[in-house]
């Protein structure tokens, strides 16, 4: 019989897809596991214990019918160290902000009659933030803005003062018998006539009221509502006939692109100097671009570089807009794929010379599309697949790539995703994905060190949607028949935790009513607590929450409450590849597991805790100090095929970060 060691030292590319586990003939196969969850990878290749959840806010302690289907969530920052969190939910909008003991409080409610929006309606909102200014789209509601009162501290919502609104010719060819004259142009923007000479006098109504009539080299934006055969307007552009007449067949004339009859845009993107209108309900494939620095400006006379854009953008099919995200372009997903513009380091995009592109052929879901480590990830709308975008200046254009393909299986159904840039002692950015089945999807991406990695993290309860903007980030979980707000942090180690500062020192610890029922664990003054210094013992130290509070046999100034949860790391099938070849699928039994740590306690390895890792002290002045090193575990497990395997697992709230996993199998 043989001895063989089966070493891991690289988890790249986290938990694989169950499709690769008899890959071994792939560097793939030696770069994931099997299991990877409550986990994330590292930038080193190591499996990091993932963040804890911190209690936010209880979402039925404040106004406004919240329920998981009829709520929208979004971070609005409002300066470089103010971030706020803004609750849509039917006729009502809550303004929340951290306090100083990490919880979130009530700093603004705005309800009815100023918030418009129904429950359905409110699901299908998209943002779009700048300068502390947050604009909110629905295609069947007029835009609105949230900003800062001038001089106060409140906000206003209010409707966006889009002026000069976008225009299209719905009816071109209908104008081509008619005959018009424009008179009184009396100077640019000032007392002007369009009257319909010849034609149909009823031609004109409200609907052209913002709209431009354009010939011979001048441009009117018609004003007010038309009396019989004419129109008044402002000249935009001076006309060269006078009081010539003219024919249909040269003239143009346009009716606004939205308004309450036609609908208004799906969304909105800052970039390069100006506001993109995306996705109009009448226009569905239209592009408009503000003037620059002029964000609510939409006038487009094409003489000057900084006027507005507009734009139609045509694939193979119908083409119709679903989202957009600035990058190092400006990219606009449709139902035929994602278009993108000319890089504007080639020129600051003008009406004359913006053109858009089309990239691929993949998708979107309806999850906004995100920038993670210099691309752009987006799920496709079958939300199987997360794509990924990169810019390539050889191509002078984007190069999309499957970036799902080894860790498919952690996704399903997927809800919501951010971006969280952070963590402990890292500048490490994850997309983090909420499935529908409450589960969350952690995808870790650095291509400097070579990993792409997912993770699968879950909860005592559901996860139901995310919210974020760098390192501030929350969770909206349901536990029970409630919905919490949760903020994520790598420096706790439990879910729904609570942290209080007691002075003088106490044995009661209160405000737990969100754990009323729950086995929690407890840290107090630094020291996981024992069963034996709580008064109503629970499992492994842990102890039952009744009466919104927790009781302790001796008092402590700095105490911890929360629920744990369990990491779990299972290696790909055990394969040893002799002179012989591959033998996957051939008997061998395991004899002993070794683990390699970092800063770690309370590993496990099949349930059998390592030596060294052990972290119950007897008193509150020894607090265990996590150690670095690798111990092995005797397993003598076998002789099965593919389904010999072992389980490390940690259960405490304690920090853990595995580097590398070594099997020694008889064969």
């Amino acid at each position: 019989m043989a001895e063989f060691i089966h070493l891991q030292s690289d988890f790249s590319l986290g938990q694989l897809n169950e499709k690769l586990h008899s890959s071994v003939d792939s560097e793939i196969y030696l770069s994931g596991v099997r299991k990877a969850t409550n986990v994330v990878v590292t930038p080193e290749r190591g499996l990091l214990k993932r963040f804890g959840l911190k209690l936010g806010i209880a979402l039925s302690s404040i106004e406004g019918n919240i329920t998981a289907d009829n709520t929208k969530y979004v971070v609005l920052e409002t300066s470089p160290i103010e971030k706020l969190i803004i609750i849509f939910s039917p006729q009502a909008i809550n303004i929340l902000e951290a306090g100083p003991d990490g919880l979130l409080i009530l700093k603004q409610f705005i309800g009815s009659p100023f918030v418009p929006y129904t429950g359905e309606q409110v699901k299908e909102l998209t943002f779009a933030q700048s300068r502390g200014v947050l604009l909110v789209f629905h295609e069947d509601v007029t835009p609105m803005r949230l900003a800062i009162l001038p001089f106060a501290l409140d906000f206003s919502f209010t409707i966006a003062p889009i002026k000069n609104v976008p225009v299209f010719g719905f009816d071109e060819e209908s104008i081509n018998t008619f005959t018009f004259r424009v008179s009184n142009q009396g100077g640019i923007r000032r007392n002007s006539t369009l009257t319909v000479l010849t034609g149909s006098t009823t031609l004109l109504t409200d609907a052209f009221i913002g709209g431009l009539f354009v010939a011979e080299g001048g441009i009117m934006r018609m004003t007010n509502s038309p009396t019989g055969s004419t129109i008044n307007g402002d000249v935009v552009v001076k006309f060269t006939l006078g009081s010539t007449d003219i024919p249909g067949t040269q003239a143009f004339i346009s009716q606004q692109a939205m308004n309450s009859t036609r609908g208004w845009p799906k969304g909105g993107v800052f970039f390069d100097s100006r506001l993109w209108l995306i996705g109009l309900k009448a226009l569905p494939n239209a592009i408009f671009g503000s003037a620059v620095e002029d964000f609510f400006n939409f006038a487009t006379t094409t003489e000057n570089a900084g006027d507005a854009i507009d734009d139609i953008l045509q694939a193979k099919s119908l083409t119709f807009v679903k989202g957009g995200v600035a990058d190092k372009t400006l990219i606009v997903f449709t139902n035929d794929g994602p278009f993108a513009t000319q890089l504007p380091i080639e020129g600051a995009l003008t009406p004359s010379n913006t053109a858009f592109g089309l990239q691929g052929a993949q998708t979107i879901s309806d999850i906004p599309a995100l920038t993670l480590d210099n691309k752009v990830i987006f799920m496709d709308a079958g939300g199987k697949v997360l794509w990924g975008m990169s810019y390539s200046d050889e191509k002078r254009g984007y190069s999309i790539v499957n970036l799902s393909i080894t860790g498919s299986d952690v996704l399903n159904e997927p809800i919501a995703s951010i971006i969280f840039k952070g963590g402990l002692n890292t500048n490490t950015s994850y997309a983090l994905i909420v499935n529908k089945d409450g589960t969350m999807a952690v995808f870790t991406s650095d291509e400097e060190a070579r990993v792409n990695g997912w993770t699968e993290i879950i909860t005592d309860g559901k996860f139901k949607d995310i919210l974020g903007l760098g390192d501030f980030a929350y969770v909206v979980v349901e536990r029970g028949n409630q919905l919490f707000l949760e903020r994520i942090d790598f420096t706790s180690f439990m879910d729904a935790a609570v942290e209080q500062v007691f002075t003088p020192a106490q044995t009661t610890i209160p405000n737990l009513s969100h754990l009323e029922g729950k086995t929690v664990e407890v840290i107090a003054d630094g020291l996981l607590l024992p069963i034996d210094l709580t008064t109503d013992p629970g499992l492994a130290g842990s102890s039952i929450v009744r009466g919104g509070q927790l009781k302790l046999k001796k008092a402590a100034t700095r105490v911890e409450v929360g629920l744990p949860f369990t990491l779990e790391i299972i290696p790909m099938p055990i394969n040893v590849r002799t002179e012989m070849g591959d033998n996957l699928n051939l008997p061998k039994t395991i004899k002993y597991a070794r683990v390699s740590f970092f800063e770690s306690l309370g590993i496990q390895i099949n349930g059998v805790l390592l030596k060294g890792q052990e972290f119950s002290p007897t008193n509150f002045t020894n607090v265990a100090e996590p150690i670095t090193g690798s111990e092995k575990v005797k397993v003598s497990k076998g002789y099965e095929p593919t389904d010999i395997h072992i389980s490390v697992t940690q259960d405490r709230p304690l920090p853990c970060y595995i580097r590398a996993i070594d099997i020694q199998v008889d064969m």
